[in-house]
């Protein structure tokens, strides 16, 4: 089980394991207002709702999609990479920028692949 499917709340140190962040990468989104905000219990206690991450999670990774000109879409299946049509990229929450960005570079290349074919018949 992941740590976005537990139940109850997420701790910070939870978070920096996860997000594989430091603390002052947090403190940061959090004073920019790009990370999702907790639930204060006190002035030293804050936990987040994993639902709260998973979706802050997605909106980033859809922002990142949409900065490489990479169409997202939704499937009840999950598609292998190799079922995916031309110009299309599978983008798996907790995917690292990386990650991301080599399967962007493999849509692209791919898509160059279909026009060029289509572009010779």
């Amino acid at each position: 089980m992941g740590i976005l499917e537990k139940d109850g709340l997420l701790t910070r140190e939870e978070i920096l394991a996860y997000l594989e962040i430091d603390r002052a990468t947090l403190l940061r989104w959090l004073a920019a207002g790009t990370f999702p905000t907790p639930i204060r219990f006190g002035p030293r206690t804050n936990r987040w709702r994993p639902a709260d991450i998973r979706n802050w999670e997605n909106d980033r990774l859809r922002a990142e999609a949409d900065r490489l000109g990479i169409t997202v879409a939704a499937s009840a299946r999950m598609p292998k990479e190799k079922e995916l049509p031309p110009g299309y990229v599978l983008i798996e929450a907790g995917m690292t920028d990386k990650q991301i960005l080599a399967a962007a570079a493999r849509s692209k290349a791919s898509l160059a692949r279909a026009q060029k074919e289509k572009a010779s018949a």
